[in-house]
C-alpha cells in the first residue's frame, strides 16, 4: 500500500530520466554533427579562400565553393537553435526532476511519520493484548474466588440456621432466668425494705423513749405500734442532708432521675445511651437498658412501676419493661431531639416534648401517634396533671404553656415568669402547685388554680448548670430541691420561700438532677461525672 503511493511518481521520473538522456544524447549527436560541420565549414572557408585567389589569378572559378558555405552555415545556425532548444528542454526537465525530488521527499518524510504511527500502534496493541490477558487472568481469579465464596456463604447460612436455633433456645432459657432472677432481687427487695423499716421503727421508738425518760414519763405506754410507725414513716418528710452512698453509676454524664411509686428503686438516664436501675437502699445496680441511639434525657416509671419511659436525643422515646428488661415500643415521629416525657395517670398514653417545637400524644396500646400540638418554642421539659386533663410544659423562649390534653390547644401561658430559658417543670403530688426552674437562677412556685406566682426561690450559691437541670418537689409539697453547677444541692422551704439546707461535698461537677423519694426520707441526685448520691436524714 505504501509503495503504491510512490508508483505514480517513480514512473515519471524514470519518463523524466529517460527523456533526459534522449536529450542528452541528442544533444551530444548535435554537438558533434556542429563541430563537424564547423570544421568542415572551416576546411570551406579555406578552400573558398584559396579559390578566391586563384580566381584573382587568371582564368580562375570559385562560384560552386561560396555557395556550398552558405549552406554549411545554414545548417550549423539551424543546428545551433536545435541545440538551444535542446539545452532548453534539458532545464525543464531538470526543474520537473527536482520537483519531483521535493514530492518524493514529502511523501518519503509522510510514510517515514506512517511507520512510527504504526510502530507506536503496534506497541500499544501489543500493551492492550497483555492487559487484556492480565484480566482476563484475573477474572479467572475472580470466579475462582466466588465459586469459594459462595460456597462458604452456602456454609455460614447453614451454620446462621443452627446459631439462630441455638439463639432462640437461650433466649427462652435466658427470659426463665431473668423471671427467677428478678423475682429473687424483688425478693431480697422486700426482705431489705422490711429490715429497713425494722430498723427505722427502732430508731423512732429508742428516740421516743428517750425523750419519754427524758420528761419523766412511761416509755411503755407511749411506744408506738409497728402500723402507726409504718404511717408515721411514710408520712415523714424531713430535709436529707447526709449523703448515705455514693454511686459511680454511668460512663457518660446523668441527664435525669426519678423514684419508682415506692420509692425502692431510683431509674437514671445518661449520655452513655443507657437507662438503669439502682437499689434504694444498697445502691446496687438491678436492671440496665439499652437501645437509645443517642444520650437519654428523661425516664419515668409507669404508674404500677412496670414500664420505664425513656427519652432520647434519637429523636426518639422507648418504652421498656422493668421485668424483661426489653424495648416494648420505639416512638419516633419527631423530627428534633426528644427532651421529656411523661405518662398519663392511667398509664395508658404518654406525651412527649421535643426541640422540634411539638409536643405529641401518643397511644401505649397500640404504638401510634394521636396528637400533634404545635407548641412555638422548644420544649425542655413537661408534665401531666394528676387528672391528665392538662399539660404543663417548659420552654426555651422562658414562658410555661398550659394545655387542654383532650383538644391539644393552650388554655394559659405564664410569660414573663422567667428571664431565661425555662429547664424543668413538675407538680406537687396534690396537683395543686408547680415548681419551674430557669437558667435565671431561680426556681417558681406557682398556684396551679389561679396561675398566680406563690414564690421566688433564690440563693446565692445556686446556679443552674445545664439547660435541662431538673427541680423537685418534696412528696408533701413542703420543700424543693435542685442542683447547683458548683455541685451543691440546694433545699427551699416552699412555704416561707427561703433555703432550708445545702447539701455539699460529695458532687465535683454540675448537679443536672434531683428527685426525691415517696416516702420523703431520701433524696437522690446526680451529676455530670456520671455519679450518684443518695441523701438520708
Amino acid at each position: 500500500v505504501q509503495s503504491n503511493g510512490f508508483r505514480p511518481l517513480i514512473q515519471q521520473q524514470d519518463i523524466l530520466r529517460k527523456s533526459q538522456a534522449a536529450l542528452l544524447e541528442h544533444r551530444r549527436a548535435l554537438e558533434s554533427e556542429v563541430a563537424q560541420l564547423k570544421q568542415m565549414n572551416l576546411v570551406l572557408r579555406e578552400k573558398s579562400d584559396a579559390r578566391g585567389h586563384h580566381r584573382s589569378s587568371p582564368g580562375g572559378s570559385g562560384g560552386g565553393g561560396g555557395q556550398g558555405t552558405a549552406d554549411q552555415e545554414a545548417r550549423i545556425q539551424q543546428l545551433q537553435e536545435d541545440l538551444t532548444a535542446s539545452y532548453k528542454r534539458n532545464s525543464e526537465n531538470a526543474q520537473a526532476m527536482l520537483e519531483l525530488s521535493a514530492q518524493i521527499q514529502e511523501v518519503q518524510a509522510s510514510l517515514a511519520k506512517r511507520e512510527d504511527d504504526i510502530v507506536q500502534l503496534k506497541s500499544d496493541l501489543d500493551r492492550s493484548q497483555d492487559h487484556c490477558a492480565k484480566y482476563k487472568n484475573a477474572l479467572k481469579d475472580l470466579q475462582v474466588t466466588k465459586r469459594v465464596l459462595q460456597e462458604e456463604l452456602q456454609a455460614l447460612q447453614v451454620e446462621y440456621v443452627k446459631m439462630e436455633e441455638q439463639h432462640t433456645k437461650l433466649g427462652v432459657d435466658y427470659n426463665e432466668l431473668l423471671d427467677r432472677w428478678m423475682k429473687k432481687a424483688n425478693s431480697d427487695a422486700d426482705k431489705v425494705n422490711v429490715a429497713n423499716e425494722f430498723y427505722n421503727n427502732m430508731l423512732k421508738m429508742q428516740r421516743n423513749t428517750e425523750l419519754l425518760q427524758q420528761a419523766g414519763g412511761d416509755p411503755a405506754a407511749h411506744a408506738p405500734s409497728s402500723a402507726a410507725a409504718r404511717q408515721y414513716s411514710a408520712l415523714a418528710e424531713r430535709v436529707p442532708a447526709t449523703p448515705r452512698k455514693t454511686v459511680s453509676a454511668h460512663r457518660g454524664e446523668i441527664n435525669t432521675c426519678t423514684y419508682n411509686g415506692a420509692g425502692t428503686a431510683v431509674a437514671t438516664g445518661s449520655g452513655d445511651k443507657t437507662v438503669r436501675l439502682w437499689d434504694c437502699s444498697t445502691g446496687a445496680n438491678r436492671l440496665t437498658l439499652s437501645g437509645a441511639g443517642q444520650a437519654v434525657m428523661c425516664v419515668r416509671f409507669s404508674a404500677s412501676g412496670e414500664f420505664i419511659l425513656g427519652a432520647s436525643n434519637d429523636n426518639a422515646s422507648r418504652l421498656w419493661s422493668t421485668k424483661t428488661g426489653r424495648v416494648r415500643h420505639t416512638f419516633t415521629g419527631h423530627i428534633g431531639k426528644v427532651y421529656s416525657a411523661a405518662f398519663s395517670s392511667d398509664s395508658k398514653k404518654i406525651v412527649t416534648g421535643s426541640h422540634d417545637r411539638t409536643l405529641k400524644v401518643w397511644d401505649l396500646t397500640k404504638g401510634y401517634c394521636m396528637r400533634t400540638i404545635f407548641c412555638f418554642s422548644s420544649c425542655n421539659d413537661l408534665c401531666l396533671t394528676t387528672d391528665g386533663a392538662r399539660i404543663v410544659s417548659g420552654h426555651l423562649d422562658g414562658n410555661v404553656r398550659f394545655w387542654d390534653a383532650a383538644q391539644g390547644e393552650c388554655s394559659h401561658v405564664l410569660s414573663g415568669v422567667h428571664t431565661k430559658q425555662v429547664t424543668s417543670v413538675s407538680l406537687s403530688a396534690d396537683g395543686n402547685f408547680l415548681l419551674s426552674a430557669s437558667r435565671d437562677n431561680t426556681l417558681k412556685v406557682v398556684d396551679m388554680r389561679t396561675y398566680e406566682v406563690l414564690h421566688s426561690l433564690e440563693d446565692e450559691l445556686y446556679r443552674s448548670g445545664i439547660n435541662w437541670s431538673r427541680a423537685c418537689f418534696s412528696p408533701k409539697g413542703n420543700y424543693a430541691a435542685a442542683g447547683s453547677a458548683d455541685g451543691s444541692v440546694v433545699v427551699w422551704n416552699v412555704q416561707k420561700g427561703t433555703t432550708e439546707k445545702v447539701l455539699e461535698g460529695s458532687h465535683q461537677r454540675t448537679v443536672s438532677c434531683v428527685a426525691w423519694s415517696p416516702t420523703g426520707e431520701q433524696l437522690c441526685s446526680c451529676d455530670r461525672n456520671g455519679n450518684v448520691v443518695f441523701w438520708g436524714v
